[in-house]
């Protein structure tokens, strides 16, 4: 079984989460989401370069396997994850009107277009 946390799919995970509470209020949902928010910015963001690595361990540690698939690069990060915890953390940022999901956001904007779109 693969134990690694791809932060890839815990962004789609808030996505799904910030969509539910948004169609039906369920409260639970929206703190799932903030949970699974501040664990990415705990254990995901990458404070010195900004954004987000791509996996870790199932405690939260580095690990030497990065990729999603076979396919994939073998990296740290990737413009891939940027983008999801970029969509997720947009619903979320609206749906829960948090500040510190707004300031994330705004830094992952800024990285998005001073360092992944040249």
């Amino acid at each position: 079984m693969d134990t690694r946390k791809q932060f890839y799919n815990l962004a789609l995970v808030i996505y799904a989460l910030s969509e539910h509470y948004n169609a039906v209020g369920d409260q639970l949902s929206l703190e799932l989401a903030l949970s699974l928010f501040e664990a990415i910015e705990k254990y995901g963001f990458a404070p010195v370069s900004g954004g987000y690595i791509k996996a870790c361990n199932r405690k939260w540690r580095s690990i030497d396997d990065y990729r999603l698939s076979k396919k994939d690069l073998n990296c740290p990060k990737s413009m891939n994850t940027n983008l999801h915890v970029l969509k997720a953390y947009t619903n979320l940022a609206n749906v829960s009107r948090d500040e510190r999901v707004r300031k994330a956001l705004e830094a992952l904007v800024h990285i998005n277009l001073d360092k992944i779109i040249p």
